[in-house]
């Protein structure tokens, strides 16, 4: 009986497994940590959502500093339906908004469904009293506003320094556009804020898919998820609860966008022509509005239920160590295929007759 006699390496490379194995289970860890791990307290608290790359693309390559701040005189820019003035300091800044001011214009314009002749009024200043000195009336607006929209005025004030960016300072002018262009699809009544923000959030394209979806599925973990009847006529002062009422009004928004892509134009034809707003909304879904609101927080729970479910951390452990554990199996069936593969090659050179190690002994004798 022929026993194979194993190769020397083998101790050697049983030692080698062990600790790829070791290796393996560290990196699984490791990239479970990694990959899995939560967004700590300084990304949920960033003053702003990343910036759409449709806007980026509109914008220059280089983006210049702020200019120094030099007294000047103003400049004045007349379009067709709007009437720009701003410091001459900053034309740089705001030439990205002139030159796509009235593309904007119809953009959101066609998604209302209804066009505004009048001009807008469109006024510019760097921060401070300056941005106080804009508005239609003497106040003070909070230092954290970027941009505000009269729309009985027909004004819109933007602040350049409180926004990030000239990609920042656009979307906020698409944002206050939104404002002014929906009273007067209207005709000036009064509309739910959630919906007048939450429109103008999906038309700014101020919140992003992936910033609302955690967003959300953190409020729906903590359980603090705010009624739509609570965001009629106000938004929480505190920050991160106001943040989550954007969030949410924004998510209704699309939800209602996806049962008819038209809901907006038609349910603002019908409020001009005087049904009100829940009645035209649920006739122009064809549900009820209680319905409407039913569905759309059994699906909220669908979508963002499963994000809390896998965010667990004992459920990323266990499938941390269910891959670890995959791994050194399959690291055993190779091991003993490659052993047996060795075996196999062993018996094929095995001729029959013992073996010897070649010395000079058995080398055939010459002379």
């Amino acid at each position: 009986m022929n026993n194979p006699v194993l190769p020397d390496r083998l101790p050697d490379t049983h030692t080698k497994q062990h600790w790829r194995l070791v290796e393996f289970i560290l990196f699984v860890l490791l990239a479970g940590f990694v990959v899995f791990a939560k967004p700590g307290p300084s990304w949920s608290q960033t003053s702003r959502p990343k910036v759409s790359p449709i806007l980026k693309r509109s914008l220059p390559k280089t983006i210049p500093a702020p200019p120094k701040r030099v007294e000047g005189t103003n400049l004045r820019v007349v379009t067709q339906h709007f009437d720009f003035t701003f410091p001459a300091r900053w034309k740089t800044w705001v030439s990205p908004i002139l030159k796509h001011a009235e593309a904007d214009f119809l953009e959101i314009s066609q998604g209302l469904g209804y066009t505004s002749k009048n001009k807008l009024q469109v006024k510019f200043a760097r921060s401070g009293r300056d941005f106080s000195k804009i508005q239609p009336f003497p106040w003070h607006p909070p230092s954290f506003i970027a941009g505000l929209a009269y729309p009985n005025q027909g004004v819109m004030t933007l602040r350049l320094q409180g926004t990030d960016g000239m990609a920042g300072l656009r979307q906020t002018f698409r944002h206050e556009l939104s404002h002014l262009l929906l009273a007067r699809a209207v005709h000036h009544k009064r509309l739910p804020l959630w919906f007048v923000e939450g429109l103008a959030m999906v038309q700014s394209q101020d919140f992003g898919a992936l910033d609302r979806m955690w967003l959300l599925a953190r409020t729906r973990m903590g359980g603090h998820w705010p009624k739509l009847s609570s965001l009629e006529k106000g938004f929480p002062a505190n920050y991160e609860a106001r943040r989550v009422a954007y969030a949410v009004s924004t998510d209704f928004v699309v939800y209602l966008r996806k049962l008819n892509p038209k809901v907006v134009p038609e349910a603002l034809a019908l409020i001009r022509k005087g049904k009100g707003f829940q009645a035209a909304i649920a006739e122009t879904c064809g549900q009820s509005w209680s319905n409407l609101q039913t569905r759309w927080l059994k699906q909220v729970g669908f979508r963002y239920g499963w994000i809390v479910f896998l965010s667990q951390e004992w459920l990323l452990w266990f499938f941390a160590i269910l891959l670890a554990i995959w791994g050194y199996f399959k690291l055993r069936r190779q091991r003993r295929k490659q052993l047996k593969q060795w075996a196999e090659e062993e018996d094929e050179d095995d001729d029959g007759g013992p073996w010897y190690p070649p010395s000079q002994r058995h080398l055939p004798y010459t002379r």
